[in-house]
């Protein structure tokens, strides 16, 4: 057991000391531009802030073909048959993906400080907390999610107060070009906002934001979802804005020795990874009665556990084994 521990450290240590230098700036182009306004089959799941997950109604919605899913209440104390249990109706999941970080508007590459959100992905993926996914994928298979052995993306797209869901599709659309990377179910991209960026979806749902200050639109932390470009095809991804404001991390004290930007950043990071593993496509992979997901059950749970090279306080992830939300399968 001493060695299968040593050996996933030395190999989280790897995949962030080789990612942790930026790459050359990307400049969004015109055709990355029109790529995002006509790709189709995109929706998300957002992660409500706080005020929000304690008011946002138990219903899903869809305005045009953007599904827009809030958080679903759940009563964990149910007996059998548990309404918490996750289920899917047929849609893909993920059995294993490499990570891609695309950074937008970051002048030194990776402005979430040191270590980043590479080495944090890396220490979960390394991690035994990982394998609560296992129940869902069918896989037990160790460091199934690493992050890409290259440097982050950094993207330059016009700075604007509110940067859109089309301005941050546009900026994944440049990284991919730039990475000659297709989509496809084996990969998921990260696509993160400097201290200080606001961001909303695109109209008629232009007030549903990450909008620090402004808390009539301030309605997400942060969100997975999924694209079809016309060229690159079907892309996985998540929108992570800075987490080390009140609205996303005010609950949310470190008690792990990191900076609250650190283990914030990954309660979110973790939460949409684990969206995205086990329902990519929003709509058709496991969800429980209500529409919620592995992650919106636990929203408000934190334990402090070790993740491979470090401790972090994370949300846990809900575990149809323990009919509870769990740090372990």
């Amino acid at each position: 057991m001493a060695l299968k521990i040593a050996t996933r450290i030395i190999a989280a240590a790897a995949v962030f000391w080789s990612v942790a230098a930026s790459c050359a700036p990307v400049a969004v182009s015109e055709s990355d531009r029109q790529a995002a306004q006509t790709a189709t089959n995109y929706g998300a799941h957002f992660f409500p802030t706080h005020e929000k997950m304690k008011a946002y109604p138990p219903s899903a919605r869809t305005v045009g073909s953007l599904a827009l899913l809030g958080r679903l209440t759940q009563n964990l104390g149910t007996p059998s048959p548990f309404k918490a249990d996750l289920a899917t109706s047929g849609g893909p999941f993920i059995q294993s993906a490499t990570q891609y970080l695309v950074f937008v508007n970051c002048a030194a590459g990776d402005c979430w400080g040191t270590p980043g959100p590479a080495a944090s992905l890396a220490d979960l993926n390394a991690s035994d907390f990982i394998h609560i996914l296992d129940q869902y994928t069918g896989s037990t298979a160790n460091g199934r999610y690493p992050v890409a052995p290259i440097a982050p993306f950094n993207v330059t797209t016009p700075a604007a107060p509110i940067l859109y869901e089309s301005d941050l599709t546009s900026s994944l659309h440049a990284a991919m070009v730039a990475g000659s990377l297709t989509g496809g179910y084996d990969k998921i991209f990260h696509i993160l906002l400097p201290n200080g960026q606001a961001t909303c979806f695109d109209a008629p749902d232009d007030s549903k934001c990450y909008s620090p200050g402004n808390t009539s639109t301030f309605v997400f932390c942060g969100y997975h979802g999924a694209i079809d470009f016309p060229d690159l095809g079907h892309v996985i991804y998540t929108v992570e804005p800075y987490q080390a404001v009140n609205e996303c991390s005010n609950y949310f004290v470190s008690r792990s020795g990191h900076s609250v930007i650190q283990d914030a950043t990954l309660r979110i990071l973790g939460h949409d990874l684990f969206g995205a593993v086990t329902n990519p496509d929003i709509s058709n992979g496991f969800v429980n009665a209500g529409g919620s997901e592995i992650g919106d059950i636990c929203n408000g749970t934190q334990f402090s556990i070790p993740l491979t090279s470090s401790e972090y306080v994370v949300q846990l992830g809900y575990s149809n084994i323990s009919h509870a939300c769990a740090s372990l399968p």
